[in-house]
This record gives structure tokens, sequence and C-alpha cells, in this order.
């Protein structure tokens, strides 16, 4: 076999692997783009809230109750935006029997003074108001590039309690609350404050969505 003939197969050898591995990529770049364009537009929706200036992003199969998102302050309380896997949920969740998968995430803006800080609201409008057997644990976090405060708290009830994660962040005079309440049946061990796994990806991706204009 001549020197020719060797670098003309090794040649289309080269040529042949060369587009195997273009349609490989081909195949990757629309399988990903699928998959992106299913996320964004199946698997997850976006709500943006053009009078208080925050966006998030939420599970599509959840239920979006804007009714008051959008309403003025009153008392110093405006936007309240309430995301559920289950219609009417906060109603549900005071039942005497709520449905043991039930979440509902609420966001809600408030007014404050200049001069209020976050560690304060958090201590006279969300500790305060806890009832007196409320079992609480709060540390530092941040949301939207802002440092904030996380407050994890269980109200027992007959059948179980309410776990309710609630994250704090302050930008300029307006105080931005995002909770979490699930229901949750087994409320001992080490393990009580923590969320399911499943829900805690949900969760941490609502967070991280989260935006300020």
């Amino acid at each position: 076999m001549s020197y020719e003939t060797t670098f003309v197969q090794s040649s289309t050898k080269k040529r042949k692997l060369l587009i195997w591995l273009i349609i490989v990529l081909i195949i990757v770049a629309v399988g990903l783009t699928a998959w992106f364009l299913y996320q964004k537009n199946f698997g997850w929706s976006t709500y943006s809230n053009s009078k208080y200036g925050y966006s998030l992003r939420y599970p599509s199969k959840w239920a979006l109750d804007a009714t008051y998102a959008e309403k003025d302050f009153v008392n110093g309380v405006g936007s309240e935006l309430i995301i559920s896997n289950y219609k009417n949920p906060l109603a549900q969740l005071e039942s005497k029997n709520p449905p043991a998968d039930l979440v509902a995430v609420k966001i809600a803006v408030y007014k404050v003074d200049a001069s209020t800080t976050l560690s304060e609201f958090v201590r006279s409008k969300v500790i305060f108001l806890l009832r007196d057997d409320a079992d609480f644990v709060k540390h530092k976090t941040s949301l939207a590039g802002l440092e904030g405060e996380q407050l994890v708290y269980i109200q027992s009830g007959e059948k179980g309690g309410i776990l309710s994660v609630k994250t704090v962040v302050k930008k300029d005079t307006n105080i931005f609350v995002l909770s979490l309440n699930s229901f949750k049946q087994d409320l001992s061990g080490k393990d009580k404050y923590k969320l399911p796994d499943a829900l805690a990806d949900v969760h941490s991706a609502i967070l991280n969505s989260f935006q300020l204009k």
C-alpha cells in the first residue's frame, strides 16, 4: 500500500469522525435547547410585579392568586401574592385535616420607615405575632443580592403542624417577606425544621429566582 493511499484513508477516517462528532454535538445542543424551553414554558412560569418591582419563578402546575398582588399600601401592607399546589391553601392550612402535601408560598411587601432595621421588623412583625407555643429558629441569609433573615418555625396542631419558612429582606423603605408554609405530620426529632428534599429543592429554586428591580 502506497503512502498516498494510506494518507487518503487516514484523512477519510478523520473526516468521518469529525462528521459524527458534529452530529453528536448538534443532537446534544438540540436536546438541551428543548429541555430549557420546556423548563421555561412548561415546567416553570414567571411572575413579574411592576408596581413593587419584583419577579420570581414558580412551578407551572401550581395555582397563582394575584388578586391583591398590586394593591396599594394599607396600614403598611402592600402586595400579597399566593402560589400553591392547591386552591385556597391558607384556608386549608387552618383546617383540621389539611392535605399532607399542601404547600403555600406567599410574597408580601411592607412599607416601613427608613430608620427601621430588618431585625426590628422581624422581631416586631414576625416573631411577635407567633403563637406562644410556636417553636422557631432564626439565622442570617441572603435574597436577591441583599442580606436578610430567615425564620423557620412550627405551629403544632391536632394531627401534625404547620412548618413555615419566612425569608425577609429590606430594600429602601420596603420589606419583602417570602413565606413557605407546608403541613408536616412528624414534628419530632432533629429534622423537624427540615423540609422534604423535593420541597426543599422547589423552595430553593423559587428563592434563587426572586429578583428586585
